[in-house]
């Protein structure tokens, strides 16, 4: 999941029009808008695809913050929130919170670059094998005090991730179902392309999304 910061009414606008200036498989670019609690928005995404994201979320949280999920299966990529960072100089913090790893990033812009830089890197991965990274200066509120501990699977953990989101001021009571927000839905409307596959919500928990 991603956490952007800016206003998702501007988010959406840019994206829609990026989306569509991209397309080269004849499908149309849909945005709907909702005010709803985030757990009846994300129902929205599934199917969930392969080698093709077709549907996108953005829940405004706050003034602040903006929340931003995909439907695909491996999890949502990248790339939407960088190009998000990129054009409107703003910071993104990842998480991801799988059976095969913990961690989180933070993409910033950067004025003395005149670029987005990856700002923070820090948990663990078992991709090629049990492994803790720690890129980046530590924020202060960080539970850095775990990074000694033997056990890898110790050393960043549920609360570290609550810290960061704290840390940031990122509304914790985002996934609140009594809570309504405005929910932007946005989808390709046609056809797949011949490698790109659909998988149901019980499909995609097989790959521990």
């Amino acid at each position: 999941m991603f956490f952007i910061q800016g206003s998702a009414v501007a988010m959406v606008e840019y994206f829609v029009k990026w989306l569509t200036s991209i397309e080269r498989n004849g499908n149309k670019i849909i945005m709907e808008s909702y005010i709803e609690p985030l757990n009846q928005s994300i129902p929205r995404l599934p199917p969930f695809t392969s080698g093709d994201e077709r549907r996108f979320l953005f829940v405004q949280l706050d003034s602040n913050w903006v929340f931003y999920l995909s439907n695909f299966k491996l999890g949502t990529d990248n790339s939407v929130s960088a190009v998000m960072v990129d054009v409107f100089k703003t910071k993104c913090l990842s998480i991801c919170n799988r059976q095969d790893g913990k961690f989180i990033d933070i993409l910033g812009w950067s004025e003395q670059s005149n670029s987005s830089e990856l700002l923070r890197e820090v948990g663990y991965s078992i991709e090629s094998g049990l492994s803790f990274f720690n890129q980046g200066t530590p924020f202060e509120f960080e539970r850095t005090d775990l990074f000694q501990k033997r056990k890898i699977r110790e050393r960043f953990t549920d609360e570290s991730i609550l810290a960061f989101l704290n840390g940031l001021n990122i509304p914790l009571n985002f996934a609140d179902d009594t809570i309504c927000r405005y929910a932007f839905f946005v989808h390709k409307k046609g056809k797949l392309w011949p490698a790109s596959k659909e998988y149901s919500w019980e499909e995609a928990k097989k790959w521990g999304l």
